[in-house]
């Protein structure tokens, strides 16, 4: 049987972290549900006073021929939310570049409310 992503140990060990340290486990489950959604896929963060910086490598989504109007990293914004929201973390996500719009690399900010 599968478990998905992550068990059901880890996720009660996730839970009962720290509230400092919480939103850095969610961000490492969100860069194995990029990697288990496509092999080549990666995610990584850097996290300064309540602020990460997203830089999603290789998206499955965002390689397309003519660039679009709108950005579609929108699975992976949404599944990350998800992600922080099962995990009590008050998260607004917003996508700052995509390469399917013709940017360099796709790129999130998340900020973490203070509860």
């Amino acid at each position: 049987m599968d478990r998905g992503v992550y068990g059901r140990l880890e996720r009660e060990l996730l839970k009962r972290a720290p509230d400092a340290l919480r939103p850095r486990l969610v961000l490492r489950l969100a860069d194995r549900l990029v990697q288990s959604s496509f092999r080549r896929g990666r995610l990584r963060f850097k996290m300064r006073k309540g602020t990460a910086t997203l830089d999603l490598r290789d998206c499955v989504f965002c390689d397309v021929r003519e660039p679009v109007a709108h950005a579609l990293c929108g699975f992976y914004t949404a599944a990350i939310a998800r992600l922080f929201k099962l995990f009590d973390v008050k998260a607004n996500i917003d996508v700052t570049s995509c390469r399917a719009t013709g940017s360099d690399q796709c790129a999130m900010t998340v900020t973490i409310v203070p509860t």
